[in-house]
């Protein structure tokens, strides 16, 4: 019994494949045949006919290659023309500011002569002022020399404070980092 199953099973499997096998091969014998193949060789109307038809398409397609060609060339030569009108502003801008540097350079060289002028003029007044000023100066100390009296002191009074180990660590990193000479 389970061979005529088997046998009925098989049979049903290669029945669509075999007509699809068919209908795969068949497919070409009934396509259309071009409307060429029934008439032959083409006589010399037709042929020249084909040829005057691919006359047209080379010289429509060299007119076409012609014309590409003269719009490559203007915008080319609008580009350069473009191109050259940018360089020309560039130059003018260059000029302008030029003009204006040796303006500028002009109107310093003046500033810094009525400088000198001023100061060769008021140097002596500037002088007699100075002089008195340093005078005073001198009585009193500089900033500089009071504020390292004031260091000073609060190092001595830091020094009896704190663990000997501190005091140690303290004196090492008294130095402070910007005078190199000590």
């Amino acid at each position: 019994m389970d061979q005529p199953l088997q046998s009925q099973e098989s049979r049903m499997t290669r029945l669509p494949i075999s007509v699809l096998a068919v209908l795969l091969v068949a497919t070409p014998v009934l396509a259309q045949k071009p409307d060429s193949a029934d008439k032959g060789k083409p006589d010399r109307e037709e042929m020249e006919t084909r040829r005057e038809a691919m006359k047209n398409r080379a010289a429509d397609e060299a007119a076409k290659r012609r014309e590409a060609a003269v719009e490559k060339r203007a915008e080319a030569e609008e580009r350069q023309r473009k191109t050259e009108e940018h360089r020309r502003e560039a130059e003018e801008r260059r000029g302008e500011a030029e003009k204006k540097n040796d303006e500028i350079r002009h109107e310093m060289n003046r500033a810094s002569e009525a400088k000198e002028k001023a100061v060769g003029e008021d140097a002596a007044a500037a002088e007699k002022k100075h002089g008195k000023q340093r005078r005073k100066g001198e009585k009193e100390r500089s900033g500089l020399e009071k504020q390292a009296e004031k260091k000073s002191a609060q190092v001595h009074k830091e020094a009896d404070k704190g663990s000997q180990q501190g005091q140690e660590a303290r004196e090492e990193n008294s130095k402070k980092w910007w005078k190199f000479w000590e």
